[in-house]
């Protein structure tokens, strides 16, 4: 599957665009830092935290990690991403 036709899966159960790019790039790489997605993207560095944040905190899809005075975002494994689509299917 394509990454665009994944990224419109994950727009439709209610990431926004820039939730669902992170989603896919760390899919791709972890873990990563926030200012190597922003840097990526060519965004603001809290820009981005907002969307990683969102996706720890409200979707549970990517883990966050202390290193040192950083903080690491990755995804261990696609099986958080299916328990939210099953949790969202319940409601």
């Amino acid at each position: 599957m394509e990454n665009k036709r994944i990224k419109a899966i994950l727009e439709k159960i209610g990431l926004s665009g820039l939730e669902a790019e992170c989603y896919l790039t760390l899919l791709k790489r972890s873990p990563q830092r926030a200012s190597e997605l922003a840097k990526k993207f060519s965004m603001p560095k809290a820009t981005v935290l907002l969307a990683l944040n969102h996706l720890v905190d409200e979707f549970g899809i990517v883990k966050r990690s202390r290193q040192k005075n950083t903080f690491l975002f990755l995804v261990e494994d696609v099986k958080e991403l299916l328990a939210f689509l099953e949790r969202e299917e319940s409601k």
